[in-house]
């Protein structure tokens, strides 16, 4: 019997189970962080070269399955580096950021990347009637969708943070491409938040958090053009109740932001 198989034991803990079905297809996390927040409720896998993987859970067995998988995982030598993280404890806090070097540029850990960048831009401006900024289509270089081992933040104030988790897809799908980030079809499910193609208000172009440090709720967004205000970046709670002003480029965003990890 192999560890895996010895692992599988413990399957009636829901957090194992999940981890035993990753392990099994060769994913192995980075960190495990529970989320019990209002907005979301469940385990978050977060991987070095693959998208996370999200799981609901009911609040009652989360709590306790939280605890048991800890005791579980600590017995196995494979599995020594695996960071749990509680979301009360992630550290949206200054002193765990890198700030932005743009000498390195974005830090993209996964995802996918252009194959023919003018040819497929073309198309996909082509198609949303709006044309990306310069500075943005430079900085994301040959990144057309991806996500970051941790996190951006981005704007930080009176308590709240936003932070960028994911770049959305900046072409026209295909077979290969994941299509929860696929921007189109966003954009077609969400008039009244972004505008009609052909007379957009605002250009999505990744999926974001929104902190309230004194509640510690997060609410999903996105940070989007502002295209009526010249591409200055802003971020749009799910909901539509928030506009929050981020910076007044795409590259001033950046140069401000923190990296900010997750231990």
């Amino acid at each position: 019997m192999n560890w895996i198989d010895k692992l599988g034991n413990h399957s009636d803990n829901a957090i194992i189970k999940a981890l035993i079905w990753h392990l099994k297809q060769e994913r192995y996390p980075a960190a495990i962080i529970k989320w019990s927040t209002q907005n979301k409720m469940g385990f978050e896998f977060k991987f070095e070269s693959a998208i996370p993987h999200f799981q609901k859970i009911l609040p009652d067995v989360l709590e306790k399955d939280w605890e048991d998988a800890q005791d579980i995982t600590a017995e196995y030598r494979q599995l020594e580096n695996l960071v749990y993280v509680d979301d009360a404890s992630l550290p949206f806090n200054p002193e765990y950021g890198i700030p932005f070097n743009p000498d390195e540029g974005i830090f993209f850990s996964f995802g996918r990347v252009y194959s023919n960048p003018e040819q497929q831009i073309n198309a996909f401006e082509s198609t949303i009637s709006y044309k990306l900024p310069t500075d943005f289509v430079e900085m994301i270089g040959e990144t057309c969708e991806g996500g970051f081992s941790d996190y951006y933040q981005v704007y930080l104030e009176n308590n709240r943070a936003v932070i960028w988790v994911h770049l959305l897809l900046m072409k026209l799908a295909d077979k290969h491409d994941h299509l929860e980030y696929e921007v189109l079809s966003l954009l077609n499910k969400k008039p009244n938040l972004f505008g009609q193609i052909g007379s957009l208000e605002f250009f999505p172009f990744g999926q974001a958090w929104i902190v309230d440090h004194s509640t510690n709720e997060i609410e999903d967004g996105y940070l989007a053009f502002n295209i009526v205000r010249n591409n200055a970046i802003v971020c749009l709670s799910e909901s539509g109740d928030m506009n929050i002003a981020i910076a007044e480029s795409f590259r001033q965003m950046m140069q401000n932001s923190l990296f900010l990890s997750l231990g």
